[in-house]
């Protein structure tokens, strides 16, 4: 497995739209198969990361198909603690699902955009079905 820092220092990061932050994904993670990324917790962010996995996947100099849509993944908020969560979906899916788990809970119709699970990890590849909780 492979460990990236969603967020450096600056609050700059995997995920930000901007040119300075893509990377090779076939030729940096070559023979992984699964990634873990810290500190990825705002949505939009996450959205970004897992369009650019899934392009990085479909493009014709990709030898390795490895990060297509329906690549399993997960993302735990809380990590370790008591109020610890889980979803589980696909690179396609997640955010989307986050955000539906989420709006279900809420009263307040203004708080159903959900921004942020943060502290979250990220994590991508076949370990994500796992449940090592059980």
């Amino acid at each position: 497995f492979a460990v990236f820092s969603g967020t450096n220092a600056l609050g700059k990061g995997l995920g930000d739209d901007t040119d300075e932050n893509e990377m090779n994904w076939e030729m940096d993670v070559g023979g992984v198969d699964t990634l873990v990324f810290l500190m990825i917790g705002r949505l939009d962010k996450l959205r970004n990361l897992c369009q650019t996995l899934i392009s990085s996947s479909s493009s014709k100099e990709t030898k390795n198909k490895k990060w297509d849509r329906e690549t399993p993944c997960a993302i735990v908020q809380n990590s370790g603690r008591d109020n610890q969560r889980v979803w589980r979906s696909t690179l396609d899916q997640i955010v989307d699902d986050i955000q539906s788990d989420l709006s279900q809970t809420k009263t307040n119709a203004e708080d159903n955009a959900v921004l942020s699970v943060s502290p979250a990890i990220f994590v991508v590849g076949p370990t994500t079905r796992l449940n090592l909780l059980d």
